[in-house]
C-alpha cells in the first residue's frame, strides 16, 4: 500500500497554519512542516500537533528538499501552508498513483472565496495545467519519491522552482492532474488585486518558459510589488 509523506515549507503562517494541519488530520499521512524561520507563533502552533516540525533556510525550494530529506513514505506531497486537501483527493491520489506510467502529478485549484473574479482565476489556472501541463506549486504537487531523487528534487532558485521542477520531472515520466481539488485561501489575491496578480503570473510564467533566468525574474518580481 502506498503512503504518501506531506512537505509543507512555512514562513510565518500563524494566521492559518493551525486550520491547515487539522484538515490534514489522515492517519495515511506523515505531515513534516518545514519553518524557514518564522518569527510569529507558528513553530509553536505546530507543536501542538502530530506533524514533525523541521528548522530550515529559507526559500521554497530549499524548505521543501530539507523536508524530504526527513520523510519516509513512498511519495511526497508538496503543499503550501494555506493549502487543503479532503480525504477524498487523497484517495483519488492514491489510486492514480497506483499506475507505474504516473510518476507524478497535482490536484486543480479551487480559491476559497464566493469572488466570481476568483473562480475565472481558479478556471484558467486549471485549464493551463491540464492543457498544458505546467501546474503551479499552490496546487499540490506530488511526486514518486523514486522519481523526487532521481532528478535531484527542486532547484534551489528564487521563483519559479514549481515550474521548473515540473518541466524535469515531465521528461522522466507521465504526470497526471487529478479532478479533485486543493482548497487556497484568497489572500495573494485579495491583498495584490486578483487582474494585478493574474496578470503578473502569466507575464513571468511566459519569460520563463522563454528561458529568463529565475533569478532575473525574481529581480524584476521584487521591483513591481
Amino acid at each position: 500500500m502506498l503512503r504518501v509523506s506531506v512537505i509543507m515549507p512555512v514562513l510565518n503562517e500563524e494566521g492559518i497554519i493551525e486550520d491547515t494541519i487539522r484538515s490534514l488530520n489522515d492517519p495515511r499521512l506523515e505531515l513534516i512542516v518545514v519553518d524557514g524561520g518564522s518569527r510569529d507563533k507558528t513553530a509553536s502552533i505546530v507543536s501542538r500537533y502530530k506533524a514533525r516540525l523541521i528548522p530550515s533556510m529559507p526559500g521554497r525550494g530549499r524548505q521543501m528538499n530539507h523536508g524530504a530529506r526527513y520523510s519516509t513514505r513512498d511519495i511526497l506531497l508538496f503543499l503550501h501552508g494555506d493549502a487543503k486537501i479532503t480525504e477524498k483527493g487523497i484517495d483519488a491520489m492514491l489510486k492514480a498513483m497506483e499506475d507505474p506510467l504516473i510518476i507524478g502529478g497535482a490536484f486543480r485549484l479551487a480559491i476559497d472565496s464566493r469572488s466570481p473574479c476568483l473562480f475565472f482565476v481558479a478556471f484558467w489556472a486549471n485549464m493551463r495545467s491540464i492543457i498544458f501541463g505546467l501546474p503551479y506549486g499552490d496546487q499540490g504537487i506530488f511526486v514518486r519519491r523514486s522519481a523526487f531523487e532521481e532528478i535531484g528534487g527542486y532547484q534551489d532558485v528564487p521563483i519559479m522552482e514549481d515550474l521548473e521542477f515540473i518541466r524535469r520531472l515531465k521528461r522522466r515520466g507521465k504526470i497526471t492532474i487529478m479532478r479533485e481539488s486543493v482548497s487556497v485561501s484568497s489572500r495573494r489575491w485579495d491583498k495584490e488585486g486578483p487582474i494585478y496578480t493574474t496578470l503578473r503570473n502569466l507575464i513571468l510564467t511566459a519569460f520563463f518558459l522563454l528561458g529568463v533566468s529565475p533569478k532575473k525574474l525574481y529581480k524584476w518580481y521584487k521591483n513591481i510589488r
